[in-house]
């Protein structure tokens, strides 16, 4: 990842060209998430991810919106965490919006 960020999205990070969208803090990159999500619950779950360059993967957490059936509907992106996991995430949204629903499982 460029500048190499300690908190950081990728939409599409199948894509060799998607640039992740960097954020300042943990707290900062829910509040992003909630947005984008709208009233939606999310699904998350560790993902590691290989970049380009570095020797093994990267501790991250893929993240999905679920329809009203639970089933995932929308691709929201892989989140880097500083090293952290959904836990850390989870707890962070947890924080932001507490009155939307999440779910999540460890790998």
């Amino acid at each position: 990842m460029s500048d190499n960020p300690r908190f950081a999205l990728l939409r599409t990070p199948t894509d060799p060209l998607c640039k992740p969208v960097a954020f300042a803090d943990l707290s900062e990159l829910a509040q992003a998430l909630h947005r984008d999500r709208g009233e939606a619950a999310i699904q998350m779950f560790e993902a590691p991810l290989l970049v380009f360059g570095e020797d093994q993967p990267r501790a991250g957490v893929s993240l999905w919106t679920l329809d009203a059936d639970g089933a995932q509907a929308r691709y929201l992106g892989w989140a880097w965490l500083d090293g952290g996991g959904h836990r850390a995430l989870r707890a962070a949204l947890d924080a932001a919006r507490a009155d939307v629903p999440v779910i999540g499982r460890a790998a």
